[in-house]
């Protein structure tokens, strides 16, 4: 059996809105900065990817194109590819492209000339032109104003599958990125990755309550299932249909 660093959190089965057809399991891993300057490893958000990648089983992981897009700002509805069958329409109060160090520790994930955007965490949303069954992305500066709190939703076709708190306060606390007080969570680098075992999404909505906040998105990566998993999962909403429908009348 695997061991996961103590900075790697599988929170199974979130508050869902149709718990009968998601399983939905987080991974986390936080790497702080103490100074507030860049890091230059992260191995707790390593680690935390590399346990998603694994809880995947071999699907097919598909990786966001951010080099792309040119350094630059765009506006709200600005496509995202995935591959030449997927891709996501970001949403968020401002958008932009950079791919050098940024004041406060927001930079690059795989370093200096890696493009990753910035965005405010009030209003962030990626909308898959198809189904998927897992998301992960790493996330810059994530926590450090001390009164924030910032939830990440998952949706399909519109109806909520999961919502997850992914700040928490408290240094104690394993299952969230902690909330710093100021520079402390500057320049931290966050890995959160979700994976749904039972059923699939198309939307992940992070919403905060500090909507100033700007933090830095890198590496989004996306799992796609395979044909004959919809098949068994087609079935098997297709089965509880008719049991309904028996039941009924």
């Amino acid at each position: 059996m695997p061991r996961f660093s103590p900075a790697v959190i599988l929170a199974a089965t979130l508050a869902s809105a149709s718990p009968a057809m998601a399983n939905v399991v987080v991974y986390i891993g936080n790497d702080p900065s103490a100074t507030g300057d860049p890091l230059t490893s992260f191995p707790a958000a390593t680690s935390a990817l590399e346990s998603w990648s694994a809880a995947l089983s071999g699907a097919p992981v598909l990786h966001g194109d951010l080099g792309a897009l040119a350094v630059q700002s765009y506006p709200s509805g600005t496509s995202l590819a995935f591959s030449p069958g997927l891709s996501a329409v970001l949403t968020a109060n401002t958008l932009s492209v950079h791919d050098v160090p940024e004041a406060n520790g927001q930079y690059a994930t795989l370093g200096a000339t890696d493009n990753y955007f910035v965005s405010y965490i009030g209003g962030v949303q990626f909308q898959f032109n198809e189904q998927v069954s897992g998301f992960s992305v790493f996330v810059t500066d994530l926590g450090d104003v001390s009164s924030e709190t910032v939830t990440m939703t998952l949706l399909n076709d519109g109806n909520q599958v999961a919502s997850y708190q992914v700040t928490c306060g408290g240094s104690e606390e394993t299952n969230c990125v902690p909330v710093g007080t100021g520079n402390g969570e500057s320049g931290s680098v966050s890995f959160i990755g979700v994976t749904d075992t039972a059923g699939t999404f198309d939307t992940v909505v992070f919403t905060s309550t500090d909507s100033e906040d700007a933090i830095g998105y890198d590496n989004m990566e996306v799992s796609v299932p395979e044909p004959a998993s919809l098949a068994i999962l087609g079935s098997g909403l297709l089965a509880l249909a008719v049991l309904r429908r028996k039941r009924l009348g």
